[in-house]
């Protein structure tokens, strides 16, 4: 999902991180993929954090950072 994600537009990435329901579907699924893959402590932190209900957060303050630096927040 990472790959297909950074291969879309700024503007898609912005839509499908502003969307509620769907913020938190792609929050959750980026997240855990990153913590599977690297097994860094933070990152399993954060995936838990936008699996039991901060991933609307989250994914306000990912739109926020691909409109202001075109990459996720912690990546």
């Amino acid at each position: 999902m990472k790959k297909w994600f950074d291969q879309q537009s700024k503007l898609v990435k912005i839509l499908l991180l502003v969307i509620p329901f769907v913020n938190w579907i792609c929050e959750m699924i980026l997240r855990w993929e990153k913590a599977i893959n690297s097994k860094d402590v933070v990152d399993i932190l954060v995936a838990v954090l936008a699996t039991v209900g901060l991933g609307n957060i989250l994914g306000w303050v990912d739109a926020i950072c691909i409109l202001l630096s075109d990459k996720l927040f912690l990546e």
